[in-house]
């Protein structure tokens, strides 16, 4: 994979789930300075970190959950406020929920 596709699809994954790249970094171990760098274009290359987040991205699209849409997610990201754990269980019990709907 060349570093041009992994940037847009850093950045479409930073986009759709609203994450920080702090956030990431600690999901991923991988240095936030690093994502920084991908995300403003200056990352040269794809290197094992890069591959890293590319498999957290991948593991992220394969979930069996339907992924919030983005209005949604940033509705409940707004509502919680800095607390990820209480927007992950708001988002969950919305998850739990949406079939009701159908």
């Amino acid at each position: 994979m060349n570093i041009s596709v992994f940037q847009k699809k850093l950045i479409e994954y930073l986009d759709e789930t609203g994450l920080s790249q702090n956030e990431l970094s600690k999901e991923t171990g991988v240095p936030q300075s690093q994502i920084s760098n991908w995300v403003s274009g200056n990352g040269k290359r794809v290197s094992k970190n890069a591959i890293k987040i590319m498999r957290h991205i991948e593991n992220y699209r394969k979930s069996e959950e339907a992924p919030i849409p983005n209005n949604v997610a940033t509705a409940i990201r707004n509502f919680c406020g800095s607390s990820r754990e209480k927007s992950e269980i708001l988002a969950q019990i919305i998850q739990t929920l949406q079939p009701l709907a159908d």
